[in-house]
């Protein structure tokens, strides 16, 4: 979900097929990593100083030498999918991953999930909040 694409017409099967495989492997991990992604997906890169080295400060060549590949990138801004409906946003992915595990952290008289997610959760925040 993180380099691919959904495009539009996939859209129900990826999310029936997506629900089907988090509830067969309901860890904390996969709450951790749900979480993350639906986080990510909403995520807004700031305005301030790019991480991007300027060129002229590297103190090794930017070209691969004799042997080494260079790994192709996709652009995938200009890319349609093959049915010709448009991909998702991360954002409109998110939402629709968010809505999912609503659904699912929200099912009446099921507090053990909801517990589960709280406890991982919480514990993830707090850790990364100590290492800062």
């Amino acid at each position: 979900m993180k380099a691919e694409t959904v495009s539009e017409d996939i859209l129900p099967h990826f999310m029936e097929s997506f629900e089907t495989l988090v509830k067969c492997n309901y860890s904390a991990e996969v709450h951790r990593s749900l979480a993350l992604f639906i986080t990510y997906a909403f995520h807004t890169p700031s305005n301030s100083v790019s991480r991007t080295p300027k060129p002229g400060t590297l103190s090794h060549s930017s070209t691969p030498g004799p042997g080494i590949m260079k790994r192709p990138t996709l652009d995938l801004s200009s890319a349609s999918t093959s049915g010709g409906t448009k991909p998702l946003t991360k954002k409109q992915l998110g939402i629709k991953i968010l809505e999912m595990y609503t659904r699912m952290l929200c099912t009446k008289g099921n507090v053990a999930d909801i517990r589960k997610f709280a406890k991982t959760v919480t514990n993830k925040v707090c850790a990364t909040n100590l290492r800062a």
